[in-house]
């Protein structure tokens, strides 16, 4: 059980170290977006479409 907690955190911490690279582009480019909306986005655009359980139901935002 420990182990699969410290998993889910580390790929949470890397899905948000992504997230903020894309962020910070996107702030390059005169948009602004919360860390959400971008890790969203960011989901969306590597799994095509998706429910809003299956988003719900990723690492990186179901807590």
């Amino acid at each position: 059980m420990y182990i699969q907690s410290e998993l889910s955190f580390l790929c949470r911490l890397v899905a948000l170290k992504s997230a903020k690279r894309h962020h910070d582009w996107l702030e390059q480019q005169g948009v602004t977006l919360s860390s959400e909306q971008a890790i969203t986005i960011a989901a969306v655009a590597d799994q095509g479409e998706l429910r809003q359980g299956d988003l719900m139901g990723l690492p990186y935002l179901n807590s």
